[in-house]
């Protein structure tokens, strides 16, 4: 990125974050990508990076049903989940899936129990970034689109 846009993804994202804080997106909800795309006049890859700009990164967690559903949850209790970390910094994660050991080769699950699961797979969102954990920590591969075309999660919000 040059220094013009990282100026601009800045002000970008200072101008979105104090907008946030001072509540005003209704729900919550930050504008989608051509809304900033029109309201700022950059491109694309300078708004979408402006909303991940300070953002430490999505991170995977690991449920176990075995133990976490025979207890009871009540009011603000949290589930209990393993967080494994962060796969790729600044990216929230976009897709995955789970190799399950002794799995038919080339088979790849929906859904796991963790004991059996060896690998996870994944893309990140919005550097697609390809990673795996191995279930001793994450491995990134690089990117696995040259061409960022932001087909991600904002695609049906799009104005």
């Amino acid at each position: 990125m040059t220094n013009e846009q990282n100026s601009k993804t800045k002000l970008i994202a200072d101008t979105l974050r104090e907008e946030a804080v001072s509540g005003c997106f209704p729900s919550g909800r930050f504008p989608s990508e051509a809304q900033v795309i029109r309201r700022f006049g950059v491109a694309r890859q300078t708004a979408v990076k402006a909303k991940y700009k300070d953002y430490a990164g999505g991170h995977l967690y690991v449920y176990d049903p075995k133990t976490g559903d025979d207890d009871t949850y009540l009011g603000d209790a949290k589930a209990k989940v393993k967080d494994l970390g962060i796969p790729v910094p600044g990216n929230s994660i976009y897709a995955m899936v789970a190799v399950e050991k002794d799995a038919p080769k080339g088979k790849v699950l929906i859904s796991a129990t963790s004991e059996k699961v060896t690998k996870v797979y994944g893309i990140s969102y919005p550097d697609a970034e390809f990673f795996e954990y191995d279930g001793k920590g994450f491995k990134r591969h690089g990117k696995w689109m040259e061409k960022l075309s932001y087909p991600g999660p904002e695609r049906s919000r799009r104005v």
